[in-house]
């Protein structure tokens, strides 16, 4: 099992709906969540599907590099996510 740091971003409107199916993904792929932050609501850079502002979820999670792929598939799919994001730690920095 491998590390990751895995940042969404979720439609304001429509938050508690993305916090239930991001954690409904997670757990169907059997990802293991170490860590879990909300960054709460922040503007966006530029708009992204014609939201100005979003809510920003952070999670530190162990899962297998195999299933990375099915998450983020999973996550493009649903319209609640505006962005994703998956970045490998360093197991040497973790420590």
């Amino acid at each position: 099992m491998r590390t990751y740091e895995l940042t969404t971003i979720v439609r304001s409107n429509r938050l508690e709906e993305g916090k239930e199916a991001f954690t409904a993904i997670l757990a169907k792929h059997g990802v293991t969540i170490k860590s879990d932050e909300d960054w709460g609501q922040k503007k966006l850079a530029y708009a992204i599907d014609d939201q100005k502002e979003a809510y920003y979820i952070f999670k530190i999670v162990q899962t297998e590099p195999e299933t990375v792929e099915k998450v983020t598939n999973e996550i493009r799919l649903n319209d609640v996510f505006l962005r994703s994001m998956f970045v490998v730690v360093d197991e040497k920095q973790a420590s």
